[in-house]
């Protein structure tokens, strides 16, 4: 056993003498090399300022090319909408108070099952600026004595004749839908558009 513990100590010792030596010349060779990384680094940070102002320039020529940013904080109408109902539905202006009238064709995989009874679905839908307007909106829903599904920041309740009401208070977008065949109908609309997650 002390064979073992003798050869361990020499290898600790050849270790920590490795270490010294190979931290001297670290030490050694970065003293010797600090002026070139000064030379270096100010030349690469003039370097890494062109490139930067490039990519500002080519950035900024793009975004003009593609028409702009859209701006912070408000969204069309039809961007509101969850993708598969935006893109299952045919939307247009419908009011000067910035309602749109959309319809989904009874084709549309959203309403397979004849959760419309085989019609079309016609919603509309509006993006309030405000908010008082959206609130007494909501107000209106409440006492109308649907289902509500969700009271918090997304209101969502399935009205008396199965209608979807949507509310989102965050952002000031609504929607009413036309009538679902049943209020299971209505819940399936929902789960399958994203509206009710």
């Amino acid at each position: 056993m002390q064979p073992v513990l003798h050869a361990a100590e020499h290898a600790g010792a050849a270790a920590g003498k490795a270490v010294g030596t190979a931290a001297g010349l670290a030490g050694k060779a970065g003293s010797a090399a600090a002026p070139l990384v000064k030379k270096g680094l100010k030349l690469g940070w003039r370097a890494l300022f062109a490139v930067f102002g490039i990519l500002v320039v080519f950035i900024g020529a793009m975004v003009k090319s593609c028409g702009g940013l859209p701006s912070a904080g408000h969204v069309s109408v039809t961007e509101a909408l969850p993708s598969l109902l935006r893109s299952a539905a045919s939307c247009e202006p419908y009011s000067a108070q910035g309602v749109d009238k959309c319809v989904i064709t009874s084709g549309s995989a959203l309403l397979a099952g004849g959760i419309t009874a085989g019609q079309d679905l016609t919603f509309y839908m509006q993006q309030h600026d405000p908010h008082d307007q959206l609130t007494a909106t909501i107000g209106r829903w409440r006492t109308a004595g649907g289902t509500i599904l969700s009271d918090t920041a997304v209101f969502l309740e399935i009205g008396p004749t199965q209608t979807v009401w949507y509310a989102d208070t965050r952002s000031g977008f609504h929607l009413e839908t036309g009538t679902f065949a049943s209020l299971s109908a209505a819940e399936t609309f929902l789960m399958r558009t994203g509206l009710a997650t």
